[in-house]
């Protein structure tokens, strides 16, 4: 990061790089009290960012002689092998060894220390070094890892070839009970042999922080013979930096005293049991958001990691490889202890570990007759899993449940009732209870208890039928039908008052079908096919079936009920362009026969419906269905056209009519025919409540435009959307009832969206 000097330096290490000047990057010695000081500040905060700023440095570059497969026994560490192209930025001899932690780096392939070899590649040639730039060359260092077993005679290899005449060694050879590094020379003064190479040890001072050697290096070919200093600091702790500074600073200048008294260029070898460049952080499992089932965790962990376990105390587990720790088919409700651990060659790192419980098991009980019906008996099998208590509902009364139990009586029931019975299981924890997923079932009661009772439920059934007839003969509001003869009276009362009585009873069938169910509609996956917030009911909503694995069936339509039948009519939104599939798998599966469209593509400049048929009589595939137009007859208000629908599959084929009203204005309410209608529901449901009110006022020379509408909006929402719309209804009835030419003033207003 930074040096100091008396004097300036331009310096280039990379090959084929334009030297820089090294000023800014170099702090002059009166500065370097200020420099320090500012890095010191926040809880050296700056330091923090400077050696974060080193984190990527060269981690882009390639390390393909490391990788063979022939070469990777010589690593120490499969993760710190020669890189290719980028300098190592340490400029100073220190500056490598700064952090004894777990790092993560590989030898640089172009600038990696290769051994001479009679036929050069990358397994003869490979040892696991690198050379490093100093403040004299670029080549003044040599950075290795420390010996092997089976890298002692290329270490001795390199050192020949080399020229070199100083070792610089800052681990010790066992460190907390672990071999760091091989020794590499004789214990006494027996002269070792590796490869080619004899080593003799002919001197050993130890002093309190280290120990000097000298050894004789000889060549058995030629018998040349060289001297080696071998300077060993030994007050290096496993994990950390030295106390202190004076010591390194007093062993650096030993080391430097002897380079300097050398004329020889050759580079000094530095070594220690790995390459220092990233630290290995603990990581905090207890900030990780654990996912708990009763089957499985799940969590997304950041932090260096190579294994990750759970265990349960008699069985382990173990995730797949990445940050995403997913630990799956575990033992339901009970405790596991999940271990995450940093593998090196040599040993293995605890990162973090942490117990959690996972969701108890459900229960699946079994619901019999008992006591006459005013009982039930429900029965248990003991679950696989472990699980405290249990919490059983039925009827309103709540029932604790223990694993030493198998059955619970339930006590005053009603004779041939169904009762809805709910049950959730609990582990007890340190923090708050787990809870399994309700177990919901159904127990009915002995019917045989109702026999006496039999005669009471004919009495009460005839009381029924004479309520019936009793609200029929009064015929309130909600069911009341209007005769041909009375409608213009009717009319005329409800139009009093600037339409007082419309507005009143539209208003009253507002609230009508609300509190009903939607929950397909606003599924994640489905609430992009719906066009607006007109959403369809659970219970009367029409299913596509569905084959493919990602098919959801949901399609925005509606059953409505019509004159004849309770699902004479489909009411649906115009389709988007990515539901027109949808829209022809329905008219398909439904075998729909007409199609009423109530609405244009575009009107006011807005998108209002895709266009869902071939432009021209070239035929359009629409999933599994294939459309043709066959024919088009347009007239002034109104488009027919004739559709061939064909199976893909199956090549069954058939014939849709395709009744297109153009006219409706875009606020404004006219009116149309036919069976499937889509537009949404203001349009939609005006026209349907127009054909059922027609062919109820041709049958029954009566109409009951509220009745129906109450009926319409039970199943699907905002049918006849707007109070405009229901008065136009009363007007077409008033229209049809009178003779040609008499027809009154329109009393409504085109206000319809």
């Amino acid at each position: 990061m930074f040096g100091f000097s008396s004097r300036s330096r331009k310096t280039s290490f990379l090959p084929g790089s334009k030297k820089s000047d090294s000023k800014g990057k170099i702090i002059p010695v009166a500065k370097f009290p200020d420099h320090y000081h500012q890095l010191s500040l926040d809880e050296n905060r700056g330091f923090s960012q400077e050696y974060e700023s080193l984190a990527d440095a060269g981690t882009n570059q390639t390390q393909k002689a490391a990788t063979l497969p022939e070469n990777r026994r010589k690593n120490r560490f499969t993760n710190i092998l020669p890189c290719e192209s980028v300098v190592f930025l340490l400029v100073f001899l220190w500056h490598f060894i700064i952090f004894k932690n777990v790092f993560i780096l590989l030898p640089d392939d172009w600038s990696r220390v290769k051994l001479n070899a009679s036929t050069p590649n990358n397994t003869l040639d490979y040892i696991n070094a690198n050379y490093l730039p100093g403040y004299s060359s670029s080549r003044e260092y040599i950075a290795c890892q420390g010996p092997l077993p089976n890298t002692v005679d290329d270490f001795w290899r390199m050192v020949w070839e080399q020229k070199v005449k100083r070792i610089v060694m800052v681990t010790n050879c066992v460190e907390a009970g672990r071999t760091k590094c091989e020794q590499y020379w004789p214990e006494d003064r027996s002269p070792s042999t590796h490869g080619e190479l004899i080593v003799s040890k002919t001197s050993e001072e130890r002093e309190s922080n280290w120990v000097l050697r000298e050894f004789k290096v000889k060549h058995t070919k030629d018998a040349e013979e060289r001297t080696v200093k071998h300077f060993h600091f030994t007050a290096w702790p496993d994990h950390g930096v030295p106390q202190g500074t004076e010591v390194l600073i007093r062993f650096r200048g030993l080391v430097r005293k002897h380079i300097e008294s050398e004329e020889s260029k050759a580079p000094t070898v530095v070594h220690c049991r790995y390459t220092p460049v990233y630290p290995v952080y603990p990581i905090n499992c207890i900030a990780v958001s654990w996912s708990v089932t009763n089957s499985s965790i799940q969590g997304t962990v950041e932090g260096l990691f190579s294994r990750a376990t759970a265990s349960n105390g008699s069985e382990t587990v173990k995730s797949p490889e990445g940050k995403n720790v997913t630990f799956s088919n575990l033992h339901p409700g009970a405790t596991y202890n999940i271990s995450l651990l940093y593998e090196t060659s040599n040993e293995p790192y605890l990162q973090c570990s942490i117990k959690i419980p996972i969701i108890p098991p459900s229960l699946a009980p079994l619901c019999s007759y008992w006591g006459s019906g005013y009982s039930a008996l429900i029965k248990w099998a003991e679950p696989d899993g472990v699980w405290t208590t249990a919490e059983l509902n039925i009827n309103g009364k709540n029932f604790t449940l223990t694993p030493n139990q198998n059955r619970l009586t339930v006590d005053g029931l009603q004779p041939a009732k169904t009762y809805k019975v709910s049950v959730i299981s609990k582990l007890e924890t340190k923090s708050d209870p787990l809870t399994s997923e309700p177990s919901i079932f159904f127990c009915s009661t002995d019917n045989r208890g109702v026999i006496g009772g039999s005669v009471f439920g004919v009495l009460l059934f005839a009381v029924l039928i004479c309520v019936i007839v009793f609200l029929f003969l009064k015929k309130p509001d909600f069911i009341r039908t209007v005769s041909a003869a009375k409608f213009p009276d009717h009319f005329q009362q409800l139009s009093l008052d600037e339409n007082r009585g419309f507005s009143q009873e539209y208003e009253a069938l507002v609230p009508v079908g609300t509190g009903q169910t939607c929950k397909a509609a606003i599924l994640p996956e489905n609430r992009e096919k719906n066009r607006f917030n007109i959403l369809p009911y659970d219970w009367c909503r029409v299913k596509l079936n569905t084959s493919a694995p990602k098919e959801t069936g949901y399609i925005n339509a509606s059953y409505i009920p019509g004159y004849n039948t309770s699902r004479e009519y489909i009411a649906t939104q115009g389709p988007l362009p990515y539901t027109v599939v949808d829209f022809w798998r329905m008219i398909w599966e439904q075998k729909v026969k007409r199609v009423v469209m109530v609405t244009n593509h575009i009107e006011a400049g807005l998108t209002k419906c895709a266009q869902y048929w071939p432009e021209d009589t070239n035929q359009s595939q629409y999933g599994d269905v294939l459309v043709s137009v066959t024919s088009e007859l347009k007239e002034q208000n109104w488009t027919l056209r004739q559709f061939t629908v064909k199976q893909k599959r199956s090549s069954e084929e058939r014939s849709v009519r395709h009744f297109h009203f153009t006219v409706w204005p875009d606020r404004g309410v006219p009116q149309g025919t036919e069976v499937l209608i889509h537009d949404g529901v203001g349009r939609t449901g005006t026209f349907i409540a127009l054909d059922f009110l027609l062919q109820q006022l041709e049958k029954q020379q009566a109409v009951g435009i509220k009745d129906f509408l109450h009926r319409m909006r039970r199943h699907r929402s905002h049918m006849v959307q707007t109070e405009s719309q229901y008065i136009f209804l009363h007007q077409c009835i008033m229209d049809r009832l009178q003779p040609p030419g008499g027809q009154d003033e329109h009393v409504y207003e085109n206000d319809d969206m």
